[in-house]
Order: structure tokens, then C-alpha cells, then sequence
């Protein structure tokens, strides 16, 4: 009796589980491999001298770049810029181009993305070699100092290399970025009720199986516990897309960080433009990133 209750409980749990594993998988199948945005617009577009750079990772891939120069003297400072998802370093430029004023920059098209190479995204999983592909083409360039800016993924990533000892980076703003991986997709499932801790299950089993990643370890928040180095956090709690919630367990995460900064803003969505956002970011780069023998710029950033 008790062999067949448990067999009956084993094939209903099948039958829930595999259609929901299913739909699952071919969630996360879409997700990995959105539609590829091509904005066209480059450095030239907004008249800055720039230079074409490929980028290869540890895992092969070669990586599309632009190498921006700062505008008049030259410094040995840069700062890595990297886009959210789904989108690729020309959606960058006009949010970064301000920093041109005191920093080079480097915008990088993370794997699947742009001119990348790349079947598919793992949303933050495996872009950290992405990163660490963009901190040692700069350090072969001979720079001193190197920050990171990122928006989205893109700032979700910049938290996680900031939060690797072995990786040189100096300084980084997160803006809108996830804290959790696994925190992210149970948002996402949240309206979907009692079926949202199966669902958050099967993306992590799908992930596995078919990414080879696990969701819990993609986490911003963990790999900057215990971090020293100088941090922006940039979010809006109107934020419909990234909750105002993630920014909250990155500032907790950090609590030891007496480097922590926040910018916090009542409203504004996803990634929205804001008057203080120029003045607060360059500010934030110039005392952070100081060459030594070479004094910060105290001018106004150009605005967005």
C-alpha cells in the first residue's frame, strides 16, 4: 500500500513538474537568446575619436570594443562601460560620453551581444570573463587606474568583478543592477503565486542543465561582502524593472564598506536619466581614480 501511495505521489509530482521544467526550459531558451539590437550609432556620431578594439576572453571569444581617448590632455585613468540587457555598447554612449571629459573609455559589447561573438547570453553568469577580458586589454595598454561603469547586467557584473580580489579594478558604479540571480527570477515568477518556488526550481535545474550555471551563485550582493574599494550605487525606487528591493541588499551587503556611496532617486524607471546622475558619477570617478602625480579635474561634466 504505502509502494503504491508512493508511486502515485512520484507520477503526480511528473506530471506537475516536467510541463512546468518544460515551459521553464523554453523560458529561459528565449531569454539567452533575445533579439539582437543594432542601433548603428558609434563614437563618430557623437564626434569622438575612437578606435576599433577586439577583446578575447579566457573561454575563446572574441569581443567587440571601442576605445575612447579623453578629450584633450591625456590621462591614465579608464573607465570599462558596460550595457544592459538586451543591448550593446552603442546604448552606452550618450549615458557615458560625459566621462570623456576626464577618463578613456572603453565600451564593450558583452558575448552574444553586438559585434560579439557568443551563442547566447547567461544574463551576468559567465560575462564576468567578459570584464576581466576588458581589465587586461587595459592593463596591457599600460593604465594605472581603472574603473567601471555599468547599467542593469551590465552593473550586476561590474559588482561581481569589484568583488574579485584578482581582478585590478579601482572603482565601479552599479546603476539598476540585480543583487541575486535567483532573487531576480523569483520576482519575475512572483505573480505567479504558490507556483512561484516550483518555477524559481526548474529555472535553476534548466540553468544547470543546459547554461551549466547555477542561479544562486550569480550574486552581486555576495561578492561584495567584505569589499573596501570605492562603490556607487546608483537605482530608482520607482525602478519597474529592477526593483528598488536589490538595490536595498546591495547596500546591506556593503555595510562594511566604508567606500559605500548611494545615489538614490524617489522616481524615474529602469535606467531613466537624471539631472544629478552626470554630476554625481563624474565627481565620484575623478576623487576615486586619481593617478598618482596627476591632479583630479574639478570641471562640471559635460551632462548627458
Amino acid at each position: 500500500m504505502k509502494a503504491q501511495i508512493r508511486s502515485k505521489i512520484i507520477d503526480l509530482l511528473i506530471v506537475i513538474l516536467v510541463p512546468i521544467l518544460f515551459m521553464t526550459s523554453l523560458g529561459i531558451f528565449s531569454a539567452v537568446r533575445p533579439r539582437r539590437p543594432d542601433g548603428g550609432v558609434t563614437p563618430g556620431h557623437l564626434k569622438l575619436v575612437y578606435e576599433d578594439v577586439k577583446l578575447t576572453t579566457e573561454d575563446g571569444l572574441d569581443l567587440a570594443a571601442w576605445y575612447v581617448p579623453k578629450v584633450g590632455d591625456a590621462t591614465d585613468a579608464a573607465i570599462i562601460v558596460l550595457h544592459g540587457y538586451p543591448a550593446d555598447k552603442g546604448d552606452m554612449l550618450a549615458r557615458a560620453k560625459f566621462l570623456t571629459a576626464d577618463f578613456n573609455l572603453l565600451l564593450v559589447d558583452f558575448r552574444y551581444f553586438g559585434g560579439s561573438d557568443g551563442a547566447y547570453t547567461t544574463l551576468g553568469a559567465t560575462e564576468g570573463r567578459d570584464l576581466t577580458a576588458a581589465v587586461r586589454w587595459l592593463e596591457g595598454k599600460g593604465v594605472r587606474k581603472i574603473g567601471v561603469y555599468g547599467i542593469s547586467m551590465g552593473g550586476a557584473v561590474a559588482l561581481m568583478g569589484a568583488g574579485d580580489p584578482g581582478l585590478a579594478i579601482d572603482a565601479v558604479v552599479s546603476e539598476a543592477a540585480y543583487s541575486d540571480l535567483r532573487e531576480m527570477a523569483g520576482e519575475v515568477f512572483s505573480h505567479i503565486g504558490p507556483l512561484e518556488i516550483p518555477l524559481v526550481f526548474a529555472a535553476d535545474l534548466a540553468s544547470g542543465l543546459f547554461l551549466g550555471t547555477n542561479l544562486e551563485q550569480v550574486s552581486p550582493a555576495r561578492a561584495v561582502r567584505g569589499m573596501r574599494k570605492p562603490v556607487l550605487i546608483v537605482h530608482s525606487k520607482g525602478d519597474q524593472v529592477m526593483s528598488f528591493d536589490n538595490a536595498v541588499r546591495i547596500e546591506k551587503a556593503l555595510v562594511d564598506n566604508p567606500q559605500a556611496e548611494y545615489l538614490f532617486f524617489e522616481t524615474g524607471d529602469h535606467g531613466q536619466a537624471s539631472t544629478e546622475f552626470a554630476q554625481a558619477v563624474g565627481e565620484f570617478f575623478r576623487k576615486s581614480l586619481v593617478v598618482d602625480g596627476e591632479e583630479s579635474s574639478v570641471a562640471a561634466p559635460a551632462g548627458q
